[in-house]
């Protein structure tokens, strides 16, 4: 079973394995974590069942 690696977008590990081979070793996935959380879209602290 795929781990949970950013809950708030409900990104797995396996979802991220798979993005980096459908793109040539670049992760989409974590290029947009990365964008969304700079744009103040994350909202972990309320969403999060532990918080972070």
């Amino acid at each position: 079973m795929a781990g949970l690696v950013y809950y708030y977008f409900g990104c797995t590990d396996e979802d991220i394995k798979n993005d980096v081979l459908k793109h040539r070793g670049i992760s989409t996935i974590a290029s947009k974590i990365v964008g969304m959380k700079k744009e103040g879209l994350c909202q972990c602290e309320v969403k999060h069942p532990e918080g972070r």
